[in-house]
C-alpha cells in the first residue's frame, strides 16, 4: 500500500497531536493539579505546624510549672494538715467559739498526690475577722488555696456574717 505525501502529513499530524494530547493528559495535567493541591495544602499545614509549636511551648511551660510545684511540695512539711492549721488560726484570732464545723476530706489526684480539702463553717463573725483570717491563710508558706468561699448575712445582727470556707492543699502520697 502506497500513501501519498498528503496522507503522510495527515498521519504525522495525527500522531503528533495524539502524542501532545497524551503527554498533556498523562504528564502535564496531573503535575498542574498536584501543584495546585500543594499550593492549597501547604498553608493549611503551616497553620497546623504553628498550632503544634504553640501547644508545644504551652506544654513545656506547664511541665516546668508542674516541676516547680513538685519541688515546692517536696520542701513543705510532710506532716502539714490544713485542719490543724485552720484550728490554730481560729484560736489565734479568737474565733474558735464561732466554729460550727471543721472537717477534712482526702481526695486522690493521681498515684503520687492527694488533695486535702478542709472545710470550716463559721457563724457570727465580722467581715474584718474574716478578712484577717483569709489574709493569714494567704500569707502562709504552705501551698494552700481557697477552693470555695460562701458568705451569708447573719439573721440576728446585720454586722455579722456566716461563712463556709474550703481550703485545699496537696500532699505527696507515701
Amino acid at each position: 500500500m502506497r500513501l501519498t505525501y498528503r496522507e503522510h502529513r495527515l498521519i504525522a499530524a495525527v500522531v503528533i497531536i495524539s502524542l501532545v494530547w497524551l503527554s498533556y493528559v498523562f504528564g502535564l495535567k496531573p503535575a498542574i493539579e498536584r501543584v495546585e493541591t500543594l499550593n492549597r495544602v501547604i498553608p493549611e499545614n503551616e497553620r497546623k505546624l504553628q498550632d503544634i509549636r504553640i501547644k508545644s511551648e504551652r506544654y513545656l511551660a506547664l511541665a516546668a510549672a508542674l516541676e516547680d510545684v513538685r519541688n515546692n511540695n517536696a520542701q513543705n512539711q510532710p506532716d502539714f494538715e490544713p485542719v490543724a492549721f485552720l484550728e490554730s488560726h481560729c484560736i489565734n484570732y479568737g474565733i474558735a467559739k464561732k466554729v460550727i464545723t471543721l472537717k477534712q476530706e482526702v481526695l486522690p489526684v493521681d498515684s503520687q498526690y492527694s488533695e486535702i480539702v478542709a472545710e470550716i463553717q463559721l457563724e457570727n463573725i465580722t467581715l474584718k475577722q474574716l478578712v484577717e483570717f483569709l489574709l493569714k491563710i494567704g500569707s502562709t508558706n504552705q501551698p494552700l488555696s481557697i477552693k470555695s468561699l460562701y458568705i451569708k448575712k447573719a439573721y440576728a445582727d446585720s454586722n455579722l456574717i456566716g461563712v463556709v470556707l474550703q481550703v485545699s492543699s496537696f500532699k505527696l502520697n507515701t
